[in-house]
């Protein structure tokens, strides 16, 4: 089993780090070879990955309301050397970026996203890579809600 369908296997099962060991353990002594890849590949999976923080503020009636986000900067900042090589002929004719931020609620979340547009001189040929960037788990979407758990909005 490669790290891939590893990885899948143990976050459907939600089996931890540990639980995972004694589990590679008893198959590797039972059928006396590995069917897992060794945890450190599945482990390098997520080297360089962008790491969201994590928060959570009191809402209007003292519901717990939990949210995560990426700063814009760092996800542009990790994200571009992506978006050059994946058409390098298409990214020397790129004569404007357009970087437009927004969000929506549905299904119990507001969920907020960033898209890159990229555009040349011939405008019918753009491309866009769209980012989502943060949630909040909240029932309304208010003003203080958004205030209070993306620091974008007021520079913190």
């Amino acid at each position: 089993m490669g790290a891939f369908e590893a990885a899948a296997m143990w976050e459907t099962a939600n089996v931890n780090i540990r639980q995972q060991r004694v589990i590679q353990r008893h198959l590797d002594s039972f059928f006396g070879k590995r069917f897992i890849v060794p945890e450190r590949s599945v482990r390098d999976i997520g080297r360089g990955a962008l790491v969201a923080q994590l928060g959570s503020i009191k809402g209007s009636d003292n519901e717990r309301i939990q949210f995560w986000y990426k700063r814009v900067d760092h996800v542009l900042e990790h994200e571009i050397e992506d978006i050059i090589a994946e058409d390098v002929k298409f990214f020397s004719q790129v004569i404007g970026v357009d970087i437009v931020v927004g969000g929506d609620h549905g299904k119990g979340k507001f969920r907020m996203v960033l898209m890159v547009v990229l555009r040349t001189a011939n405008a019918t040929e753009t491309k866009r890579k769209r980012y989502i960037v943060g949630e909040i788990d909240c029932r309304k979407d208010t003003y203080n809600v958004l205030k209070d758990s993306f620091p974008l909005w007021h520079g913190r």
